[in-house]
């Protein structure tokens, strides 16, 4: 499947993880999962991760139509985390665009970045292997 979350209700945070090629349609799928999840909160932040062969093809348009089903709240903080600034690097700034730049969604280039800049202020920022805090 090319996107798979986890929905982590104890640490407040949905872990995505897309793969392969993606597509409206392919996101459009993700939402509906994510969004049926009874563990789900809309609050939740997300750490989104891609993988090498990650080929995402969604356009200005289809992140505006995707705006008005995104799960989250608009406050609720999103991480990528893209190591390189490749295609996906440029798909993502559009959803930024799309999201008006929001202060609360943020291109990271690691995973231990994007959970220190997710964990909340006082708060032990989680392992990135685990759903586990750092010690």
């Amino acid at each position: 499947m090319p996107v798979e979350s986890l929905v982590d209700r104890e640490h407040r945070l949905v872990r995505t993880h897309f793969s392969g090629l993606v597509t409206h349609r392919e996101f459009a799928a993700y939402v509906q999962q994510v969004s049926s999840d009874p563990a789900f909160d809309a609050a939740f932040s997300e750490l989104v991760t891609f993988a090498d062969d990650s080929d995402i093809r969604l356009r200005f348009w289809d992140f505006q139509d995707l705006l008005h089903s995104d799960p989250f709240f608009e406050s609720a903080k999103r991480a990528f985390v893209i190591p390189a600034r490749d295609s996906v690097y440029g798909v993502m700034r559009i959803y930024q665009t799309v999201r008006r730049d929001s202060p609360n969604v943020r291109i990271l280039e690691t995973i231990q970045e994007a959970l220190a800049w997710l964990a909340e202020p006082g708060e032990e920022v989680l392992r990135p292997d685990t759903s586990r805090r750092a010690g």
